[in-house]
């Protein structure tokens, strides 16, 4: 999409929108390219399969922590 498309969608600035962009561009999820004199701007979601991955290691840690914590309120009753 164009950055005056993105626009569209949200109650950014220009500059707020401008900003928000290259902190995305920033972190590798968005690229960036000129197309006349309007920035285009493609999404690239591939850097959050590191984040899902993570998520999914500290799911399993809190998961097996609260089924311990079940099992010892269990044993209380």
């Amino acid at each position: 999409m164009t950055t005056p498309e993105i626009g569209r969608h949200f109650r950014f600035s220009k500059q707020a929108l401008s900003r928000h962009v290259a902190v995305l561009e920033d972190a590798g999820l968005v690229t960036r390219a000129m197309r006349g004199r309007v920035q285009e701007v493609a999404l690239d979601p591939a850097p959050l399969a590191g984040v899902v991955e993570w998520l999914a290691v500290v799911r399993r840690g809190w998961e097996s922590n609260l089924d311990r914590l079940g099992d010892l309120l269990a044993e209380e009753r």
